[in-house]
């Protein structure tokens, strides 16, 4: 069985991914992809953003599109991830569209109970929660305890009802998360959590899935325990968690 491409705006799934210098990912990514909604015999579109690589890495892209018959969009510099999956929504054509982590730590057979939920109007929103399943070392202990703190900082402050919103893995109707999408501020590595405390605020019905993780431990945590970077991290939370107060505090008391 072959895969369902649809180039021509009749696809019924759009699957974005993003990337950074990152074409080493791609090939295998879009192939494993395709194999998948092959095997669900869903028509579907893959949207590659490519945000801001450089020049021998967006000629690697423009390859795999020729090869793959894929959709091939390009932020002119480094805008950040939630501006990449911004573009990618929006030049979507199916119903349902999501994303998924380029390197595929979360494989792509979470998709599956994502976009079926979705198909059966289960909810507005799915999302993959971790569970995480890599080999134990400093590195994977020290990612887990940062994903833990970092949970609990975001559902005590910004009531995010237990989700795992920082999940590489997320799918919703388009029609109901473009306009959540025009409120996200925060184009980088705040915008996961950004968007589903929007989303749940905005009365989305959000579901969460188990899926599966395992690391990549080649690859560098983007946080570090220094007090700068905790800041840096800490900063969007608060800021966030601030504007909603104010905007509480300006409410008319009810009569």
């Amino acid at each position: 069985m072959t895969a369902q491409c649809a180039p021509l705006n009749d696809a019924r799934i759009s699957i974005i991914l993003t990337c950074y210098n990152e074409a080493k990912y791609l090939e295998r990514a879009v192939r494993r992809i395709r194999a998948l909604f092959a095997h669900l015999n869903h028509v579907h579109e893959i949207i590659v953003v490519d945000d801001g690589s450089s020049e021998q890495e967006f000629s690697l892209l423009t390859e795999l599109q020729r090869r793959e018959n894929i959709i091939l969009l390009r932020n002119p510099e480094n805008s950040g991830r939630g501006a990449s999956v911004i573009k990618g929504f929006q030049s979507a054509s199916a119903p349902i569209v999501g994303y998924i982590d380029t390197d595929l730590e979360i494989p792509e057979i979470g998709i599956a109970p994502l976009v079926i939920a979705l198909s059966q109007g289960a909810c507005d929103a799915a999302i993959g929660v971790r569970i995480d399943v890599s080999p134990w070392s400093m590195s994977t202990a020290f990612r887990r305890m940062l994903t833990a703190g970092y949970k609990a900082i975001v559902n005590t402050l910004l009531q995010a009802q237990g989700y795992d919103t920082t999940c590489g893995l997320k799918f919703f109707k388009r029609s109901a998360i473009l306009p959540v999408l025009a409120e996200v501020e925060d184009m980088r590595w705040f915008f996961d959590t950004e968007l589903i405390v929007r989303a749940i605020q905005k009365g989305l019905v959000v579901r969460q899935f188990p899926v599966i993780l395992e690391r990549d431990t080649s690859k560098k945590s983007s946080m570090s325990l220094a007090h700068a970077a905790i800041f840096e991290h800490l900063r969007p939370i608060l800021r966030f968690w601030w504007s909603g107060l104010a905007r509480r505090r300006a409410e008319p008391l009810p009569k």
